[in-house]
């Protein structure tokens, strides 16, 4: 759309009717957000992950296993078949 010499209103740079397909698109390139959002998910679940290790191997054991108790110098046979 062209302006003509009797339009007393010519088309502004801003209204939209005279943008070309670059101008139109909003200099968006296909891919390039896709790829960064990507790595940056990777970046952050390893970062995590990486901390949460650290987290792990630093802090003192919570619950220590419990001593083992001394055996007992008796043993005990089992019942006799079927007696309760």
């Amino acid at each position: 759309m062209t302006a003509s010499q009797d339009d007393p209103v010519a088309p502004q740079a801003g209204d939209g009717a005279q943008k070309s397909d670059v101008d139109a698109s909003g200099g968006v390139e296909t891919g390039r957000v896709r790829w960064m959002l990507r790595f940056g998910l990777v970046g952050a679940v390893g970062v995590l992950g990486a901390a949460y290790l650290w987290y792990i191997a630093v802090q003192p054991n919570a619950n220590p296993p419990a001593p083992q108790q001394a055996q007992s110098t008796q043993t005990e046979s089992p019942p006799p078949h079927g007696a309760m």
